[in-house]
């Protein structure tokens, strides 16, 4: 995933321009690949796993406190600097951030977040970024589709029940 800049990925000695936002699945057994950076500063974020064949979105993603904050996702018990939703989703996700820092809540634990955490959120948890320290760039990306296998951001008042999964050691 390309968090900032720009970089050639050449696989299987094809080039393909990558830019902010991209990202690409790499059968590395067949095909072994290079990253060639730009003349402009480029951060990468590189993912290992394994996942079925449904998965849900990943993403970069900013965040900033907001001068009219609000909450469009389920309800929270807790004061809000941000326009973040409250929400779960069918699969597990994962927020490495990149940059800045915030307060994040997952499965009903608050966490504070800098550059490099990595927050896991397992399916089915509602999970929120309530507060913004100093702005914030990550990366986001869901996991295997699980349950009902719906995608997006999952409210409870309006797409139904959560279904949290039980922990996994």
């Amino acid at each position: 995933m390309v968090v900032a800049g720009s970089c050639t990925l050449i696989e299987g000695g094809v080039g393909t321009r990558m830019q902010r936002g991209d990202h690409r699945m790499i059968d590395r057994e067949n095909f072994p690949y290079q990253v060639r950076s730009s003349s402009e500063p480029t951060t990468i974020v590189r993912v290992n796993g394994h996942w079925g064949e449904f998965t849900g979105l990943c993403g970069v993603f900013e965040m900033r406190n907001s001068e009219s904050p609000r909450n469009d996702g389920d309800p929270v018990p807790y004061p809000r600097g941000t326009c973040f939703d409250n929400h779960f989703h069918d699969c597990d996700e994962y927020w490495i951030v990149v940059d800045g820092r915030c307060v994040a809540i997952s499965e009903d634990r608050l966490f504070l977040l800098g550059p490099g955490d990595c927050l896991a959120t397992g399916m089915g948890h509602h999970h929120d970024i309530p507060v913004v320290i100093e702005p914030v760039l990550a990366v986001y990306f869901e996991g295997t589709m699980e349950g009902k296998k719906r995608t997006g951001h999952l409210w409870e008042h309006r797409d139904g029940s959560a279904d949290p999964a039980p922990y996994r050691v």
